[in-house]
């Protein structure tokens, strides 16, 4: 089904491309919504407000424009907050459940539902969210730019949410010297989300570090005093070796390497 098509809640109308259609017009689309669901035996998400509870918190849901959800096989499964969404969602992976793919967050400015992939997230602590999350989901850049209003906010993207703001799987600790780190070889699993804490060991002045492959995480500064510095990394891209860099010369320093299947057909075999 066209993410055109995807029910809006709480709002009277259907979200289109660049608005909300009328209130006249959403009744021939939600018949259109009606009969594809019929043919093709998917589901459209829907949040009744007061009456739907939160599948993590089990709190009733009361504000819809911050309620979220995704569908496990054709169940649409309900959030009072992306922060249970997320919290949800790390425990299906860990359990080695299915990972669901159609997963919708309603956006803070004009309250219909926004496929993950598309969606964009707000981090802040200067408004009120629901559970504290801290978090709030817009349908495009623009609407979210205009709701920063401080430096330390940040927006990003489904993936960077879950970087910032998931539970890490695994702490590794990096000690940094001018000509290697330790340990040498770190070996981490595909779909890890790890937290590092790097520090300097030895150095005489301020080390500036990259690991080739994951350039998201981008240069890294150990300071010389041995103060550490912490950062996440998801380690969804597999491989055999991806390099810490010197940037100054680009020598080598040591090696992450990610086990795991490389595509989905490989991780059905």
């Amino acid at each position: 089904m066209s993410r055109r098509n995807v029910k809006t809640a709480g709002v009277r109308g259907t979200r289109r491309r660049g608005g909300v259609l009328p209130a006249r017009s959403a009744g021939l689309v939600a018949a259109l919504a009606v009969i594809m669901t019929a043919c093709t035996g998917a589901r459209t998400p829907e949040i009744r407000a007061g009456l739907d509870a939160c599948s993590h918190c089990n709190m009733v849901i009361t504000q819809l424009n911050q309620a979220c959800g995704y569908f496990a096989g054709n169940t649409f499964v309900p959030f009072d907050s992306p922060l249970c969404l997320l919290r949800a969602y790390e425990q299906r992976v860990k359990s080695g459940a299915t990972v669901p793919e159609r997963i919708y967050f309603s956006d803070f400015a004009g309250g219909g539902f926004v496929p993950a992939d598309s969606a964009v997230f707000l981090l802040t602590r200067r408004v009120p969210t629901v559970m504290e999350s801290g978090v709030l989901c817009f349908a495009n850049k623009e609407s979210a730019a205009s709701y920063k209003k401080r430096a330390r906010e940040v927006l990003t993207d489904w993936r960077g949410f879950r970087v910032l703001k998931g539970t890490p799987d695994r702490q590794v600790e990096l000690r940094v010297g001018p000509e290697t780190v330790q340990p040498e070889v770190v070996v981490l699993n595909k779909g890890e989300l790890v937290a590092w804490r790097l520090s300097g060991d030895g150095l005489a002045a301020d080390l500036r570090l990259g690991l080739k492959g994951y350039d998201e995480l981008g240069e890294i500064v150990v300071p010389a005093t041995g103060q550490p510095v912490t950062l996440r990394m998801l380690a969804d891209k597999p491989g055999a070796g991806f390099p810490w860099i010197r940037v100054e010369d680009g020598q080598i320093l040591g090696m992450v390497k990610v086990a795991g299947a490389h595509t989905s057909e490989e991780e059905a075999m």
